[in-house]
């Protein structure tokens, strides 16, 4: 029999819990497909606390009608053909950058990185080619530690709209966050500068928000910063902090390391003819299922859009998998970080396991850090594509090792529930290591067969 969502002071007690009169959580991997997929859920208010310029974006606005035209001028640039195309650029950016920065770091600092910023580095120098077709300004490390301030300002000056206006006004007090954010629109306005005077037309997304600035779309300048904002954070983000959590994760599993790293070495041994080179997604693709399995793991286990996904409802629905009706007008979210770590839908939530995929490849529908249905992130493609070239080519290349003196993390350091510590982590819309030049410090040695 059908029943109504209630109340719980459980964390993650059941697949519904009412969390205002009209607002329902949902942790049922069922509902929650029901409810990105159903036409019958639109987009929620609440997505206006992502409208990080004057404009709204294709995140931040609920105007379905603007939404389709935008996803109509970016899904071709994400699409596999595409990308396919562009795969030599996305190899020299990404994964060539990081191997070049890790063997100098191997001649001239003993071998230590921190590999948090490599792969902020390396998506960020791959984004900033697809989008804006142009070298990262202002070389390396010091560009992207500005960037990863600024969209840390911008996290939390969304969450801080959802306070009362006395405590929203504490943004107004991040002064020194703040002109991170000045910044980071400056490079992008620059970049939509140059391209305007360009003689020549690129066959990149900047190029199609530019043209959009024609008929039909009439997109104003605003928009396409707005646009371009969007294309920068979500393309960086995501992909260098699963990066970031995956690798921490299998260091604190150094059985899944030795698993994954046999894997792709045996796949495609050093002492091949590309040897020296770098493997490509069109080699990799297929061949490294555990590798696959690991990244979808940290997807669940630490799903870098930590956030609720919010769906409005405006005629009511009946939730099919946990038999719950809600009435018309609610706000439904999807708890993506509660159904991730559900006793109900997982064995041992809290342990980093890669072979459940490997068991049961259906488990890869109930991870939800790209969204769902048509409401997927179209980056998907583009992230799955560079998260696997990267990792294979490190696996392969590379052997890793936590440094000496880190002590405050590694295997047998256990918390509560009797599984390896995660580093510390802040949550805000995005799930970040808190202290990266502690905790992501990396020992690297070109691996000999």
């Amino acid at each position: 029999m059908a029943h109504h969502a209630v109340s719980s002071s459980k964390q993650y007690p059941g697949p519904v819990q009412q969390i205002q009169p009209t607002s329902f959580s949902l942790t049922h991997p069922r509902d929650i497909r029901q409810i990105l997929g159903s036409p019958r859920t639109h987009k929620s208010p609440y997505y206006g606390i992502l409208r990080f310029t004057s404009r709204d974006s294709l995140l931040s606005t609920t105007d379905a009608e603007r939404a389709g035209k935008m996803r109509r001028v970016f899904n071709g640039y994400f699409s596999g053909a595409y990308l396919q195309q562009m795969e030599p650029l996305i190899l020299k950016q990404g994964i060539e950058r990081l191997m070049h920065q890790w063997d100098t770091a191997g001649e001239n600092n003993k071998g230590e990185v921190n590999y948090c910023e490599s792969f902020n580095l390396a998506t960020f120098s791959i984004i900033s080619h697809l989008v804006f077709g142009q070298e990262i300004e202002e070389g390396g490390m010091q560009t992207v530690r500005w960037m990863a301030q600024a969209t840390s300002y911008m996290s939390l000056r969304a969450v801080l709209q959802l306070l009362p206006a006395p405590l929203f006004a504490l943004v107004k007090k991040l002064p020194g966050e703040q002109r991170h954010y000045v910044r980071m629109r400056a490079y992008v306005e620059r970049a939509i500068e140059r391209r305007q005077k360009l003689g020549e037309r690129r066959a990149d997304l900047l190029q199609a928000l530019v043209d959009g600035m024609q008929p039909p779309l009439l997109l104003s300048p605003d928009d396409v910063v707005a646009e371009a904002f969007l294309l920068l954070i979500g393309g960086i983000d995501p992909t260098a902090y699963t990066l970031t959590w995956t690798l921490h994760l299998l260091l604190l599993y150094p059985e899944h390391l030795r698993c994954a790293q046999s894997e792709v070495r045996s796949q495609f041994p050093l002492n091949t003819k590309n040897e020296g080179g770098v493997l490509s997604y069109a080699e990799l693709r297929g061949h490294v299922p555990f590798l696959d399995a690991c990244i979808h793991e940290s997807l669940r286990l630490v799903p870098v859009p930590c956030v609720q996904i919010p769906r409005t409802c405006p005629m009511g629905m009946h939730l099919r998998a946990s038999q719950s009706e809600v009435p018309a007008g609610s706000t439904l979210f999807a708890n993506i970080w509660g159904s991730h770590h559900s006793e109900t839908h997982w064995h041992e939530p809290w342990r980093y396991n890669p072979q459940r995929f490997l068991d049961d490849p259906r488990l890869k529908h109930a991870v939800f850090a790209f969204g769902h249905g048509t409401r997927l992130c179209m980056g998907k493609g583009l992230a799955m594509m560079n998260m696997t070239v990267i990792l294979a080519n490190i696996l392969r290349s590379y052997d890793v090792s936590m440094p000496e003196d880190y002590t405050i993390r590694g295997p047998e350091i256990r918390d509560a529930r009797g599984v390896p510590r995660l580093m510390p982590m802040t949550q805000v819309l995005t799930a970040k290591p808190r202290m990266p030049d502690r905790d992501c410090r990396l020992i690297v040695k070109r691996h000999k067969e």
